[in-house]
């Protein structure tokens, strides 16, 4: 009987009118905090080398154009443009450290193309005799001198030229107070989120 008895107790309290709420009770309620952030997820470097990039293949085709047309204007103007395309990037891209570095790779890299290229030469005994009785391969040696290039080009535009991810602040201590006012009650509260 007593199972019976809790039943029609909590059925008559279910059918009670609920007072009304008192339309300033909602102004007065407190606010929501919100809920707390989630972790975030790792960022990945961001790669920004692909300017660089073509850049440089262009300047490396201005090079032999010029090289193998003689034309000694147009071969320094693509070494420069090899020289100054990355770095120019790194500045673009708000990295003055990675552009020194360009710089000193790419300045390190033309040097030791130059080496190479001597270096090939003279080993196949050109010395600038004419009399020599064979003709040099200078295209041998320009494609050594062309690979060290493109691999500090490549090295450069593709490891440096990587952005490394900002990791946004730490989520910030916040409150929020809380007023309730009712004819029979009175309520101050505090949220926040630590």
């Amino acid at each position: 009987m007593v199972p019976l008895l809790a039943l029609v107790i909590l059925a008559d309290a279910a059918t009670e009118a609920q007072p009304a709420a008192d339309p300033n009770m909602e102004a007065l309620a407190p606010m929501a905090s919100a809920p707390p952030a989630p972790e975030p997820m790792p960022l990945s470097a961001r790669w920004y080398g692909s300017p660089a990039l073509m850049a440089d293949a262009a300047a490396l085709a201005v090079s032999v154009a010029g090289f193998s047309t003689r034309n000694e204007g147009i071969f320094f103007l693509g070494g420069t443009a090899f020289l100054l395309a990355g770095p120019i990037n790194h500045i673009v891209n708000h990295r003055p450290g990675a552009a020194v570095g360009s710089f000193l790779l790419r300045a390190l890299a033309s040097g030791l193309a130059v080496g190479v290229y001597v270096t090939d030469l003279l080993s196949q005994g050109c010395d600038g005799d004419p009399g020599a009785g064979h003709p040099c391969e200078y295209g041998r040696a320009a494609l050594f001198a062309g690979l060290v290039l493109a691999g500090a080009a490549v090295g450069d535009d593709v490891l440096l030229a990587r952005e490394r991810p900002q990791h946004p602040a730490p989520a910030r201590v916040s409150w929020t107070p809380g007023l309730q006012v009712a004819p029979n009650l009175g309520m101050v509260s505090v949220g926040g989120s630590f």
